[in-house]
């Protein structure tokens, strides 16, 4: 292999800006310039393909092993507290309407709110209500007639 001088590469170069019609091929001719016949350095290949192998044998170990921890962890917990199979729909309906009834107004008001679905009215009625002591709950329940309704209907097509 042949390494270029500055000079010769400033002529090469001059060569090329002269006559951009002529191909890298005849100049390399012209020049003594040949491909590289330099191998590939395999030792070295082989010893971070064999680092590569060891590391993913290595990984794939840790996730043997905390898959092997999750699957313990699930047995120890279904042995302590079983999956009740009597889940039916009507307890279903009944879980999901105890933890509606476990959410406060105000948390619902002020989610709306940030999401921006809450109509203006509402907002301005938010803020009057924080003013207005609570009442008392029998006087909420006046205004709530459809949710027992709904129970009774569900319980009726149960």
């Amino acid at each position: 292999k042949i390494t270029l001088t500055g000079t010769r590469k400033k002529k090469l170069c001059e060569k090329k800006y002269n006559n951009p019609n002529l191909k890298d091929v005849e100049l390399a001719k012209k020049y003594g310039i040949t491909k590289c016949q330099r191998k590939p350095n395999y030792p070295d290949l082989k010893k971070a393909m064999s680092i590569w192998v060891k590391q993913t044998i290595k990984n794939a170990q840790y996730r043997h092993i905390l898959c092997q921890n999750h699957f313990e962890a699930y047995n120890t917990i279904t042995k302590d507290n079983p999956v009740s199979p009597n889940i039916t729909l009507y307890n279903a309906i009944n879980f999901a309407a105890q933890a509606w009834k476990n959410i406060i107004a105000d948390t619902i008001i002020h989610s709306w709110g940030k999401a921006s679905i809450l109509p203006s009215i509402i907002s301005m009625l938010e803020e009057i209500r924080l003013d207005v002591p609570l009442p008392e709950e029998t006087e909420l329940n006046m205004f709530m007639p459809r949710e027992t309704e709904l129970e009774k209907e569900i319980i009726d097509l149960i």
